[in-house]
Parts: structure tokens; C-alpha cells; sequence
């Protein structure tokens, strides 16, 4: 792992395996086990300018790399490259992987595409007027997903290829709880909202006055 990397990010431990990632602009880093006991691996894109921006896990450990080229790279526990297609013109911003099937959401500039990785097709696409900074499954209606753009929040439903949209201002961070359909945004003034993630009315409203909310999330099967 080089020093000369500016980017680094800590990622969630995969769901059932004692996994966890750093992913940094040129290497992914995976580590496999128990504090006691540590298997670490890594991995480099090999495309020129690949560097990475975004990784997840999916299924039986694998990993899938969103990359500033473009490129989304899935890789095998073994760190063995399985699929590689080149998804965007510019940087990606964000992706992330369906609960049930074998799709991709990434993101790029103002796009957002759904994908299947494991034929690395082209299922859908989608243009928003506002840079995307988020893209996420729904986890409660697998026919959806959330794209969190500057000026709000806008969930798109790709099997009828509808659009809702919610207008939040300052707002920095948006996450689903895995459970139950609400849909929790964080604003730069320390607000929480909670949404009902089907008919997208505001359930409650939380301030803490702990300042800006940077980052939410939830636990599995907590109420």
C-alpha cells in the first residue's frame, strides 16, 4: 500500500463473513478474519488511470471496483479478476449491489446505470439534472433505487422506469434501514428526517444539536 494516495475510505464488514475493506485511489486492501487473526490481501486495477473510487462486496466474498476511468472491475475471493467492462466516460462517483440479483448501480457525473454483472449487460440508464453523489438499492422494493444528488433525493423505479422526487436542501448523507421501509437523510444543520420509502412522506424529523450529520447508519433487525 503506497503513501502517495490521497483518497482512503473505510468500508463495512461484509454481511455473514468476518470481511472488511480500505480502499484507497490505487489498491484495495481486504482483510479476512478476526482481530487475533488477519488475512490480508490487495489488489490493483490494471487499466491505465484505474484507479479505484468505490468498492462492495457481493456474494461468497467477492468484490466488485468502481474506478476514476470508468471501469467496474469484479474480483473472486481469491482476488481473481472475473469481469471487467467499462461502465462510464468519466469517473465513478458511486455504486452499489442488489440485495437478490446479480445487479449493479453505478453512478457517474449526472447518469446513473443498472447493470448485470454477471454478463457485464447494460440493463438501464438514467439522467438526472444534478451531479449524483449516492446511488442506492432500495432494500424493502428490490424494483428501485435512490440517487442522492446535490439538490435532493430522487428514487427511481426501473422496471416501470418512473421517477419521484424529494427536494432537500443541505442535505449530506442518506441511508436505508435494512429492515424496514424508511428511508433516514442527514443535513448540514444536524436534522435527521425519516421517510417512508414507499409513499415518500416524512414519517419524523430528530435533532441531536451535535452539528452536521456526515454519516448514518443502521443496524440489522434494530427497531
Amino acid at each position: 500500500m503506497t503513501t502517495q494516495t490521497r483518497r482512503q475510505n473505510s468500508r463495512p464488514f461484509h454481511v455473514g463473513l468476518p470481511h472488511r475493506q480500505l480502499v484507497r485511489e490505487n489498491a484495495i486492501c481486504t482483510c479476512i478474519g478476526t482481530p487475533k487473526q488477519v488475512q490480508a490481501s490487495s489488489l490493483s486495477p490494471s487499466t491505465p488511470s484505474g484507479h479505484v473510487r468505490t468498492a462492495k462486496f457481493i456474494r461468497e466474498g467477492w468484490l466488485v471496483a468502481g474506478c476514476l476511468n470508468g471501469y467496474i472491475h469484479v474480483y473472486s475471493d481469491t482476488m481473481e479478476k472475473v469481469a471487467s467492462f467499462h461502465a462510464h466516460d468519466s469517473a465513478i462517483s458511486s455504486l452499489d449491489v442488489h440485495p437478490t440479483e446479480p445487479y449493479i448501480v453505478s453512478s457517474s457525473d449526472k447518469g446513473l446505470k443498472l447493470w448485470n454483472w454477471e454478463n457485464c449487460q447494460l440493463i438501464d440508464s438514467f439522467e438526472t439534472q444534478h451531479n449524483i453523489i449516492e446511488v442506492k438499492f432500495n432494500p424493502t422494493n428490490a424494483d428501485s433505487c435512490f440517487a442522492f444528488t446535490s439538490c435532493g433525493l430522487q428514487i427511481f423505479e426501473y422496471e416501470s422506469e418512473e421517477c419521484d422526487q424529494i427536494l432537500l436542501h443541505g442535505v449530506n448523507i442518506v441511508c436505508s434501514h435494512p429492515n424496514f421501509p424508511i428511508l433516514l437523510t442527514g443535513s448540514e444543520k444536524g436534522n435527521i428526517h425519516l421517510w417512508n420509502s414507499h409513499t415518500l412522506r416524512l414519517e419524523g424529523k430528530y435533532n441531536f444539536y451535535l452539528g452536521e450529520v456526515t454519516a448514518i447508519a443502521c443496524m440489522k433487525d434494530s427497531k
